[in-house]
């Protein structure tokens, strides 16, 4: 999709000649801001190994899957497992790095044994294309920053699209009945619940979540997830005694540090006003509480790259409107900075293009 605005004869970069009724030429000026999706699309998109290699995180050169051991193993002491918390252990990549990497590949692509050079992708999180984004020269010098710094991962996936949200209510459910509570019992809580008719009408309400539920992973929309999660916690509030035994404590806690990054996501989404430390150290509460609840090796990579959403550091250092855009199909303004924000929608991430210098107009 890029290639529709960057590449001759309409090419953004060098100024696209538009009219714009009032008689006058002018030129549109734009790079390539921002790329959001979920992790499996950024893989795709930058042809990263993502998560079903050994690095699951693109952001981190030093994070490896928890279940492979390797930072046990590891004499440097570098390595970490993608369950780690504290961010001082990590090694944050750079755009720099990242093509560093791309250009370790190229070189040695054709130059070793193909077990060889498996090795050396797998160590470094990349698949090696000659065509790929990494090695086109022409798509990097149209990128507003690199590709770490113009790539961030929707939150809505992350936590409510086969994500931090379905898994934890299942270990939730999983810890409550234990402690004697029912599936059939907390459905009927749940389907107690008047929505409000905008939420009715779209069928989003969530209330059906539990119906038939048995066991395992909930099954809803993130629509839903973002509906019912606060009747979940009113749910715990309510219906849970205060002599269960000390693991479902601690699966209850964890749910109630889960609304509050969930709270504050969309309290960010709506207003904008959400302090970067107070949501990354909500985020940090959460991981640590929930690895507390149900132990190291039940963490999916979502749950480090909860870590990165710090806005205003990794993910969103240009801008504090990154939050929300895949739900908004307008034009956005980012009010601190005047400039105009663009996005487009292909396939299952998104690009955003932001234009520079207003539009610069042409006297001829």
């Amino acid at each position: 999709m890029a290639g529709l605005f960057f590449r001759a004869p309409q090419d953004a970069t060098a100024g696209v000649h538009l009219e714009l009724g009032e008689g006058l030429p002018s030129f549109w000026f734009a790079k390539l801001d921002l790329v959001i999706g979920d992790g499996a699309a950024l893989a795709s998109c930058w042809s990263l190994k993502g998560a079903s290699g050994t690095k699951p995180c693109l952001y981190c050169q030093n994070v490896f899957l928890h279940g492979l051991n390797l930072h046990l193993h590891d004499r440097s002491g570098r390595f970490v497992s993608h369950v780690e918390c504290d961010m001082s252990k990590l090694a944050l990549e750079t755009d720099q790095s990242v093509l560093n990497s791309a250009k370790m590949l190229r070189d040695n692509f054709g130059n070793t044994s193909r077990a060889q050079f498996d090795k050396m992708e797998k160590a470094v999180g990349i698949v090696h294309t000659m065509r790929g984004p990494l090695n086109c020269d022409h798509l990097l010098q149209r990128l507003n920053g690199g590709p770490i710094s113009v790539t961030q991962m929707d939150w809505m996936h992350i936590y409510c699209v086969n994500g931090i949200f379905n898994t934890e209510c299942g270990f939730l459910l999983e810890s409550l009945r234990a402690a004697g509570l029912q599936y059939i019992d907390l459905d009927r809580y749940l389907q107690g619940f008047k929505y409000p008719k905008q939420l009715q009408s779209k069928g989003t309400t969530g209330s059906k979540t539990l119906k038939g539920y048995d066991g395992g992973e909930v099954k809803c929309s993130a629509s839903e997830a973002l509906a019912v999660y606060p009747c979940i916690r009113l749910m715990l509030m309510t219906l849970v005694p205060d002599d269960v035994p000390h693991d479902t404590t601690l699966a209850i806690v964890s749910f109630h540090a889960l609304c509050g990054v969930l709270d504050l996501l969309q309290q960010d989404k709506k207003l904008g006003n959400v302090d970067p430390d107070t949501l990354h150290g909500a985020v940090e509460r959460h991981v640590t509480f929930r690895i507390a609840a149900y132990g190291e090796d039940r963490q999916q990579p979502k749950v480090h790259w909860s870590l990165h959403l710090k806005a205003g550091e990794i993910l969103i250092s240009r801008k504090q409107t990154a939050f929300g855009f895949l739900h908004f199909g307008r034009r956005l303004v980012n009010a601190q900075r005047k400039e105009s924000v663009w996005w487009f929608v292909q396939g299952p991430f998104f690009l955003v293009f932001q234009t520079f210098s207003s539009m610069k107009r042409v006297f001829v």
